[in-house]
């Protein structure tokens, strides 16, 4: 099993509708490819993480790099994983509510200017990155809004 993280800015304007609907479809889609993971949108860029079998994670980033509403900024190389950090969630994103409770949006929003900034370290931002995910995975240890094993 492997997990990915990429940055990517998207080419039109989201709204949080249109995040939701993402978010929403991809879970649709994931759950026939057994992928579980995160989505984050802010600021017109996406955050993302997503976990699963390896062939499956692989062929998803394949049709996410050749998605036009997007352009990857940072994507990490594949990672491989002993267990899942968001086994429940076949693709979510939190509410404002859920992502204060981890106090993670701050972090977020440092890690995407990190990411634009000229003190960018692809192994730095991927440990800061991963550290975060840690955080908000407590989240999903408490939800299982989804209802989902893979």
């Amino acid at each position: 099993m492997i997990s990915i993280i990429y940055l990517s800015e998207a080419r039109h304007v989201f709204t949080d509708d249109d995040e939701n609907d993402l978010a929403i479809l991809s879970g649709c889609n994931n759950k026939q490819r057994h992928i579980t993971g995160y989505l984050c949108f802010f600021r017109n860029k996406f955050f993302q993480y997503i976990e699963g079998p390896e062939t499956d994670v692989i062929v998803l980033m394949d049709i996410i790099r050749k998605d036009p509403r997007h352009n990857i900024i940072f994507e990490t190389r594949p990672l491989f994983i002993e267990s899942r950090k968001f086994p429940n969630w076949c693709m979510r994103s939190l509410s404002k509510h859920e992502f204060a409770s981890v106090y993670m949006e701050d972090c977020i929003k440092q890690s995407l200017h990190f990411i634009d900034s000229n003190q960018f370290n692809s192994e730095v931002c991927t440990e800061k990155l991963l550290r975060q995910l840690s955080r908000i995975s407590m989240l999903n240890r408490r939800n299982t809004m989804n209802n989902y094993t893979p």
